[in-house]
């Protein structure tokens, strides 16, 4: 259930000076390891469920003038894994350049904290490669956005961390935003995705023609231990580690899922986060196995203020 990226390591050139002080084979096999292990995608439930749906939804695109663009939100805690399922379904469609020219076919955009109308404008411009013009009203930079949108040949755009539209302190400028979207949904210039925390369903509260162009809603959701099926998924999705983990000796993290579970409120983003740490300070120690002490020390130094620990393997056999 993982996917290895194709992509060779890049490789650091350190100075005769340093170099001639460490041992860097073994310093750079561990680095390469950790790498590939961070820049590996560990698919899972929650992850392959988010995709299919974006898939659905970017397969109703009808560029015909008659149609109205449909608009998805995909919604969960952060750390539940929506980010890397948005990055790699866009991924999977490279920009081309033909004799019409730049075809981008899905438009991944991250809204900037605090971001307004204006601001949204200005990031979507950027992802389309167009410079921002000077004393151009804001309804002029929707109408360049669309115009571009399908000079470019986008059937998909997402907007994540979109709740940081909903988070703006005034209605009014909440429901600027929201409509400019709802605006790009009437020009039908291509399917839309809102993407973010829970709160990002105020956008739709305050601009009710945007929430009745959104069909689709998904919620990303975190692993119940309690529930048989959902331990089973999370207990497949920590195997899918084991098996992209760089050691000879499997880690046993079948035998530490209960806590992992607990200690990520059972968000896979979160599971990663803390496993992909391990696995970079097992690496660092040279150690031939991860063990327990390794992912303790990663959740020391990212659990939130406040967090209780893992138990450290003194207690372990």
């Amino acid at each position: 259930m993982s996917d290895q990226p194709s992509r060779q390591p890049y490789r650091v050139e350190m100075p005769p000076s340093l170099a001639a002080r460490l041992n860097l084979d073994p310093l750079r096999c561990a680095a390469e390891a950790n790498v590939a292990l961070e820049d590996m995608v560990i698919r899972h439930r929650e992850f392959d469920r988010l995709s299919d749906r974006l898939a659905f939804h970017h397969l109703h695109y009808d560029p015909g003038p008659l149609r109205e663009a449909g608009v998805m939100l995909v919604s969960g805690m952060s750390g539940a894994g929506k980010s890397a399922a948005l990055k790699r379904y866009a991924a999977e469609f490279s920009v081309q350049v033909d004799e019409q020219g730049v075809r981008r076919q899905v438009l991944l955009v991250h809204v900037p904290s605090g971001a307004d109308k204006h601001s949204l404008q200005r990031r979507i411009l950027a992802g389309l490669d167009v410079p921002v013009p000077h004393r151009r009203t804001q309804d002029e930079l929707t109408l360049l956005i669309d115009f571009h949108l399908r000079a470019q040949r986008v059937e998909l755009l997402i907007l994540d961390e979109s709740n940081h539209l909903a988070d703006l302190r005034t209605m009014d400028r909440r429901f600027l935003a929201a409509d400019m979207i709802k605006e790009l949904a009437n020009f039908n210039s291509c399917q839309i995705v809102i993407a973010g925390m829970p709160s990002s369903m105020s956008l739709l509260e305050r601009n009710l023609q945007l929430k009745r162009r959104t069909r689709l809603k998904h919620t990303v959701s975190a692993y119940d231990w309690t529930l048989d099926s959902d331990r089973d998924d999370y207990e497949d999705f920590l195997d899918a580690f084991v098996e992209a983990m760089p050691f000879r000796s499997p880690p046993p993290l079948s035998e530490w899922s209960e806590a992992l579970s607990v200690a990520s409120w059972g968000l896979a983003g979160i599971t990663s986060l803390f496993l992909v740490r391990a696995n970079g300070i097992a690496l660092e120690a040279f150690a031939g196995v991860l063990k327990l002490d390794h992912l303790a020390v990663a959740f020391d130094e990212l659990k939130p203020l406040g967090t209780r620990g893992i138990p450290s393997s003194a207690s372990s056999p």
